[in-house]
C-alpha cells in the first residue's frame, strides 16, 4: 500500500489516491493518528509496529511506500481535539511521525529531516548553495533588509529571453516535456542527490541548451500524470 501523509484539504493527495487501484493506497489523516490500533517499540527489531490508515489497523509490513507532504501537524486542522490542547497535540504527532517515517523500512519520499516530516525546508539561499557546489550555474538570489521589518527574499527572475521550466525528480528519475534537454533532467536528479531526497521540484532557467538554476522545493504537484505514476510505480516495486 502506498500511504500519503496529507491533509485531507489536499486535492492532489486525494487524487493521487484516487488514481491509485483500488486498495493500493490512502490517506493518512490527522484524525487516523488519534485511533486506537498505533503501535511503536522502542526496539526497531520486535516486528510488532503497526500504524492506522483511513481508519484500518495494518502493520509497517503492509507499507510498501510513503509520500509526506506536510511539514508538521497543524494545530488549526485538529478539529477533534478540544481547541486548547491543539498545539500540545500537534507538536506530539509530529515528533511521534518524526520518529516513525525515520524507521520505516520501505521508501519515504522524504524522509522527516531536522524536525520537518518531509524533508529538507531550506531558504533559496541553501538551494543555491548546493546547486554552485554541484557544479551547476544558477541565477543570485537576493535578500533586502528594511529597518523595522523582517528580512525578505527576492525570488530569482529568468534571465531575459530565457523560459522557466519546472522538472520533478522521483527517485533516480526526472520527469520532463519532450523538448527538455537531456543535461537539465540530469542536473535535476544530480541536486535531488545531493540534497539526499527522493523526491523534489526543481526549476531552471533555459534557453536552448543552456540553463541556470532557479530554484528547489519540496511542494511536488502529485496530480500531474507522469508524477503521479511514478510514485504508484515506486511503491508497485
Amino acid at each position: 500500500m502506498l500511504v500519503v501523509l496529507a491533509s485531507r484539504s489536499d486535492a492532489a493527495a486525494r487524487a493521487l489516491c484516487e488514481r491509485a487501484p483500488a486498495g493500493t493506497a490512502q490517506l493518512l489523516s490527522w484524525r487516523d493518528l488519534s485511533t486506537t490500533g498505533w503501535r511503536y517499540y522502542s526496539d526497531p527489531d520486535d516486528g510488532g509496529d503497526a500504524a492506522v490508515i483511513g481508519g484500518r489497523p495494518i502493520t509497517n509490513a503492509e507499507i510498501d511506500a510513503v509520500v509526506t507532504r506536510c511539514p508538521a501537524v497543524p494545530p488549526h486542522e485538529l478539529g477533534h481535539i478540544v481547541p486548547a490542547d491543539r498545539t500540545y497535540v500537534a507538536a506530539e504527532m509530529t515528533a511521534f511521525l518524526v520518529a516513525w517515517l525515520t524507521r520505516l523500512r520501505c521508501p519515504v519520499l522524504n524522509r522527516p529531516r531536522d524536525g520537518c516530516l518531509c524533508g529538507p525546508r531550506w531558504p533559496p539561499e541553501r538551494w543555491t548553495m548546493l546547486a554552485t557546489s554541484l557544479g551547476l550555474r544558477a541565477v543570485p538570489v537576493a535578500r533586502r533588509a528594511v529597518p523595522g521589518l523582517a528580512p525578505g527574499t527576492t525570488r530569482p527572475a529568468a534571465p531575459a529571453g530565457f523560459e522557466l521550466r519546472t522538472v520533478t525528480v522521483v527517485g533516480p528519475h526526472a520527469h520532463v516535456s519532450d523538448d527538455t534537454p537531456e543535461t537539465l533532467a540530469d542536473a535535476a536528479v544530480t541536486l535531488a542527490r545531493g540534497a539526499e531526497v527522493i523526491l523534489l521540484k526543481t526549476e531552471f532557467a533555459v534557453r536552448g541548451s543552456e540553463y541556470w538554476f532557479v530554484g528547489a522545493g519540496l511542494d511536488v504537484d502529485l496530480a500531474a500524470p507522469p508524477v503521479a505514476d511514478a510514485l504508484l510505480a515506486t511503491a508497485a516495486a
